[in-house]
């Protein structure tokens, strides 16, 4: 499908569905300032990941890759009020940053950001646990072991919604080159155990770079 195309329908849905806040605004105003808008989900993946937490009922929400706030004010938009999101992010000025955004939202109580790397950090948190949903939209290669950890740490019946598990296309381009061909095999892992029927119930939204979504059986 063409640019125009994704353009044009990503706009449609803006249009009707979406309604984004002024704090999201600032975010993707901010990312663009910053040259990295291209890291952060669209408006409407966003909205999505927040009608999904809502449907599932998910009160403990685990996520892994902050950037700005962004998907993490979606995702507590989705919770009770007694909900809470507990957000990783590796870059501290991007924590800084996430931090401002998710105070100006009036959602400090509602969210932490927790700062450094998460493959760390996570074990820390288990203490919280068991979880009831998960979005992982970090370091690519890392996908294997966020799956795995959600495994353990999530309860029977929890959520479980990655990102980018396309990879722009590499993982049915076969990329050969060092760095991609590691975030290919890494992905490809990722998709062997989430299809894993005994363990999961999953799918993938065809969005722009793949929303694999999937509830953990066990």
């Amino acid at each position: 499908m063409s640019n125009r195309i994704w353009d044009e329908k990503e706009h449609f849905i803006q249009e009707h569905y979406v309604c984004e806040t002024d704090i999201h605004r600032k975010i993707r105003e901010r990312a663009k300032e910053k040259h990295c808008e291209h890291m952060m989900i669209a408006p409407s993946e966003a909205r999505v990941l927040q009608s999904l937490v809502e449907v599932h009922g998910s009160h403990k929400v685990i996520e892994i890759g902050t950037l700005f706030g962004y998907s993490a004010i979606y995702l507590a938009s989705g919770l009770p009020s007694d909900g809470k999101v507990w957000t990783l992010e590796k870059n501290p000025e991007n924590a800084e940053i996430a931090q401002g955004f998710i105070k100006e939202a009036g959602l400090s109580e509602k969210i932490e950001v927790v700062v450094g790397d998460a493959h760390e950090n996570l074990k820390s948190l288990e203490k919280f646990g068991p979880f009831d949903a998960a979005f992982i939209d970090a370091d690519k290669p890392g996908y294997p072991a966020y799956l795995k950890w959600c495994e353990k740490n999530l309860r029977k019946n929890a959520l479980i919604i990655a990102d980018n598990t396309f990879l722009g296309g590499d993982v049915w381009a076969k990329a050969s080159d060092g760095e991609s061909k590691n975030r290919v095999t890494a992905m490809l892992e990722f998709h062997k155990n989430f299809s894993d029927k005994k363990r999961f119930r999953s799918t993938i939204y065809p969005s722009f770079d793949g929303y694999a979504v999937g509830i953990k059986l066990n």
